[in-house]
Protein backbone atom coordinates (compact mmCIF):
# COMPACT_ATOMS: atom_id res chain seq x y z
CA UNK A 1 0.00 0.00 0.00
CA UNK A 2 2.78 2.46 0.62
CA UNK A 3 4.46 1.97 -2.10
CA UNK A 4 1.70 2.82 -4.46
CA UNK A 5 0.77 6.00 -2.57
CA UNK A 6 4.89 6.49 -3.09
CA UNK A 7 4.23 5.76 -6.60
CA UNK A 8 1.17 7.59 -7.62
CA UNK A 9 2.49 10.98 -5.52
CA UNK A 10 5.85 10.95 -7.76
CA UNK A 11 7.80 10.44 -3.88
CA UNK A 12 9.32 6.93 -5.16
CA UNK A 13 13.02 8.43 -6.55
CA UNK A 14 12.98 11.46 -4.42
CA UNK A 15 14.81 10.25 -1.50
CA UNK A 16 17.66 9.87 -3.89
CA UNK A 17 17.22 12.54 -5.96
CA UNK A 18 17.16 15.15 -2.54
CA UNK A 19 20.06 13.37 -1.64
CA UNK A 20 22.06 14.07 -4.57
CA UNK A 21 20.82 18.04 -4.32
CA UNK A 22 22.25 17.90 -0.90
CA UNK A 23 25.46 16.18 -2.03
CA UNK A 24 25.71 19.11 -4.20
CA UNK A 25 24.46 22.19 -1.35
CA UNK A 26 27.60 20.59 0.64
CA UNK A 27 30.01 20.91 -2.34
CA UNK A 28 28.51 24.20 -2.86
CA UNK A 29 29.41 25.74 0.67
CA UNK A 30 32.91 23.72 0.56
CA UNK A 31 33.84 25.86 -2.63
CA UNK A 32 32.65 29.20 -1.31
CA UNK A 33 34.68 28.64 2.03
CA UNK A 34 37.76 27.92 0.65
CA UNK A 35 37.56 30.57 -1.44
CA UNK A 36 36.55 33.33 2.02
CA UNK A 37 39.40 31.62 4.14
CA UNK A 38 41.96 31.74 0.89
CA UNK A 39 44.42 33.74 0.98
CA UNK A 40 43.84 37.72 -0.64
CA UNK A 41 45.27 38.28 -4.02
CA UNK A 42 48.18 41.17 -4.75
CA UNK A 43 46.23 44.05 -4.47
CA UNK A 44 43.91 42.91 -1.17
CA UNK A 45 41.13 41.73 -3.02
CA UNK A 46 39.45 38.80 -2.02
CA UNK A 47 37.43 38.14 -5.94
CA UNK A 48 34.01 38.12 -5.16
CA UNK A 49 33.20 37.33 -8.53
CA UNK A 50 34.21 33.68 -7.76
CA UNK A 51 31.71 33.52 -5.05
CA UNK A 52 29.03 34.98 -7.53
CA UNK A 53 30.13 32.11 -9.78
CA UNK A 54 29.75 29.49 -7.28
CA UNK A 55 26.23 31.41 -6.15
CA UNK A 56 25.16 31.33 -9.83
CA UNK A 57 26.40 27.96 -10.84
CA UNK A 58 24.32 26.53 -7.52
CA UNK A 59 21.26 28.10 -9.12
CA UNK A 60 21.07 27.59 -12.24
CA UNK A 61 22.28 23.60 -11.15
CA UNK A 62 19.58 22.97 -8.95
CA UNK A 63 16.77 24.56 -11.75
CA UNK A 64 18.34 22.25 -13.97
CA UNK A 65 18.31 19.57 -11.58
CA UNK A 66 14.39 20.61 -10.64
CA UNK A 67 13.34 20.19 -14.46
CA UNK A 68 14.81 17.34 -15.09
CA UNK A 69 13.37 15.71 -12.34
CA UNK A 70 9.84 16.73 -13.84
CA UNK A 71 10.90 15.20 -17.42
CA UNK A 72 12.02 12.45 -15.43
CA UNK A 73 8.21 12.37 -13.60
CA UNK A 74 6.66 13.30 -17.25
CA UNK A 75 8.08 10.30 -19.23
CA UNK A 76 7.98 7.70 -16.46
CA UNK A 77 4.47 8.86 -14.30
CA UNK A 78 2.24 11.01 -16.68
CA UNK A 79 2.61 9.65 -19.92
CA UNK A 80 3.48 5.90 -19.22
CA UNK A 81 0.93 4.97 -21.67
CA UNK A 82 1.80 6.90 -24.57
CA UNK A 83 2.47 4.71 -27.63
CA UNK A 84 5.63 3.63 -27.53
CA UNK A 85 5.73 3.98 -24.32
CA UNK A 86 8.74 5.49 -22.22
CA UNK A 87 11.35 4.14 -24.83
CA UNK A 88 9.88 6.19 -27.34
CA UNK A 89 9.63 9.12 -25.20
CA UNK A 90 13.26 9.55 -24.40
CA UNK A 91 13.86 9.00 -28.10
CA UNK A 92 11.79 12.03 -28.87
CA UNK A 93 13.39 14.00 -25.57
CA UNK A 94 13.71 16.93 -27.20
CA UNK A 95 10.31 17.69 -27.95
CA UNK A 96 9.48 18.39 -24.35
CA UNK A 97 10.85 22.17 -23.60
CA UNK A 98 11.08 20.95 -20.03
CA UNK A 99 13.94 18.95 -20.93
CA UNK A 100 15.21 21.37 -23.74
CA UNK A 101 15.56 23.86 -20.60
CA UNK A 102 17.33 21.58 -18.55
CA UNK A 103 19.91 20.60 -21.00
CA UNK A 104 20.56 24.30 -21.85
CA UNK A 105 20.60 25.15 -17.63
CA UNK A 106 23.18 22.34 -17.72
CA UNK A 107 25.70 23.68 -20.74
Amino acid sequence: MVGFIACNLGLLGAHSSFDTLGMFLLLTVQAGTAILHRRRGAHGVQHPYLLGYICITFVLATIGFAANMKYTEIIWIDLRNAPGGPAALIQDELSYWINVMTVAWYV
